[in-house]
């Protein structure tokens, strides 16, 4: 067994060990650094860069605690505050400004509530918010001309829309009650002259809804005004008007509307035979409406056709003006 070796590895010339020389080399740095001697970042450099981390990151905590209880605030004053006051959004509760905090906040709270009360885009010259603009529709033979009648002496007051019509009358129908009964150059002159909230070509016949029923309706003071249009009509009604409620009606069966289509004793057969071919069109459109009221059963359509109109007459928006009042904000 050989002896162990005891190695020792002299210093280089020009060490510090040596006594001369020059500067120790990296390596040697490095390692006094690591020693505790003579460390490479001064203590300056080390306190600005502590200092510009800790602002940066003070300056964001507080931006972010300013815009989080600025929008809290308003959100606060956006749900306690009531969308009263129809139609002047100029006013305002002194409150408001107090809960809504900086300026750009509390404009743009009180714009959404401006938009929110004027909900129309009717540009006649009064608003319609107040007025229920109900529209019914079905394909024929599902009901809706009994059921409108209904609802009519059920509500007097509602009024009905007569609609403008180039088909000749039926027995029974009255110019000016049931129909305005006009010839195609009446009814074109009508439609350049822009006096048709909506009109359409419905089984080879025009029908149109005067812009001025709805004025009649507010002259008389009615509550509401009907509607008696197909799914074309119904869809230009509620995009000029989009606070306009539609109500479809729907048969139970494609087999009984066809029976109530041969019972009529009004249509010739290739006018049933039409009709019948257009309800199934009319039906895919049935996503156009508000409310589907299945007519099974005519005093229970009736009913559920009622209590649609109890219901949109109940709308916050309808009575809002009514709570304000109330609040003291605005008078009856």
């Amino acid at each position: 067994m050989e002896p162990s070796r005891l190695v020792v590895l002299a210093p280089r010339a020009g060490s510090h060990d040596s006594g001369q020389g020059s500067e120790p080399d990296e390596v040697s740095r490095w390692g006094r650094s690591r020693l505790g001697r003579e460390p490479r970042l001064g203590p300056g450099l080390g306190l600005r860069l502590g200092l510009g981390l800790g602002l940066g990151l003070g300056l964001r905590l507080a931006l972010g605690l300013w815009l989080g209880f600025g929008l809290g605030l308003s959100a606060k004053a956006l749900f306690r505050t009531p969308l009263g006051n129809l139609g002047r959004c100029e006013r305002r509760r002194d409150t408001d400004s107090k809960l809504l905090g900086p300026p750009s906040l509390r404009e743009a709270w009180q714009s959404a509530a401006c938009a929110a009360r004027r909900r129309t885009s009717y540009d006649g010259p009064r608003a319609m918010d107040d007025l229920l603009l109900l529209i019914l529709s079905s394909p024929s033979g599902a009901g809706k001309t009994t059921l409108a009648r209904r609802l009519l002496a059920a509500f007097p007051d509602l009024t009905f829309s007569v609609s403008h019509t180039t088909r000749p009358p039926r027995p029974g129908e009255q110019d000016g009650r049931d129909y305005h009964f006009v010839d195609a150059e009446r009814f074109d002159a009508l439609v350049r002259a822009g006096r048709f909230a909506e009109w359409a070509r419905v089984h080879g016949h025009r029908y149109g809804t005067s812009l001025a029923e709805i004025e009649r309706a507010r002259a008389e003071r009615r509550a509401g005004i009907v509607f008696d249009v197909d799914y074309q009509g119904a869809r230009q009604i509620k995009a000029r008007l989009p606070h306009a409620v539609g109500v479809f009606i729907l048969p139970p069966s494609m087999q009984e509307l066809e029976r109530r289509l041969r019972g009529r004793a009004t249509d010739s057969p290739e006018s049933i035979e039409r009709r019948f071919r257009k309800a199934r069109e009319e039906i895919e459109h049935y996503a156009l409406f508000d409310y589907l009221v299945l007519n099974d059963a005519i005093d229970r359509a009736e009913a559920v056709l009622c209590g649609i109109v109890h219901a949109e007459r109940a709308r916050r928006s309808r009575l809002a003006g009514h709570a304000e009042a109330l609040l003291g904000d605005v008078g009856l």
